[in-house]
């Protein structure tokens, strides 16, 4: 037979306010969790806000080629934009609206194939990996050969002709 224990008074009150010290603690935990989210969630509002700045500024055409770098493929970059009446931006974003995906992708191409640039510098040009622009040149090839294209040698006469025939940015 096992006996019953009664709590005094006093032991119940230490257990009540071990719990009420328990559950305070469970709180204060949870309003830092939740002050480290809001302040990671700042951060990376802040760093997308900056993003956004960043890529305004690099919407200015009229920047000197030194400043941008990369000389010819660079100023490329930079007409061909113009020629088609879009931002720089665009290209450099992570837009995947299929026209405008087609027109960096033909970007990537002519950097390759006709300022014989490498995928990795193509690749910091338009803000991409060297394997997103190796998969650019091998999907404008497979295109050109698949529709019969003959592409001009001249590179933004080729950029523009093949923007059109391909569907990009009009």
């Amino acid at each position: 037979m096992t006996a019953t224990v009664f709590m005094t008074g006093s032991q119940l009150l230490a257990k009540i306010a071990a719990h009420e010290a328990a559950a305070a603690a469970r709180a204060a935990e949870v309003r830092k969790a939740d002050e480290r989210r809001a302040r990671r969630r700042e951060s990376a509002r802040r760093r997308r806000d900056q993003k956004r700045a960043a890529l305004k500024a690099t919407d200015v055409l009229a920047l000197p080629v030194e400043i941008v770098g990369h000389g010819a493929y660079s100023a490329f970059v930079r007409q061909f934009c113009l020629a088609i009446g879009a931002p720089v931006a665009w290209l450099v974003s992570q837009h995947r609206q299929a026209p405008i995906v087609t027109t960096r992708h033909i970007a990537g191409w002519i950097g390759v194939r006709c300022y014989h640039r490498s995928y990795p510098l193509v690749g910091r040009i338009l803000h991409r990996d060297h394997t997103t622009i190796l998969h650019s040149v091998r999907k404008i090839d497979r295109l050109i050969a698949e529709r019969g294209l003959t592409v001009p040698a001249d590179p933004m006469a080729a950029a523009l002709y093949l923007n059109r025939e391909l569907g990009g940015v009009q």
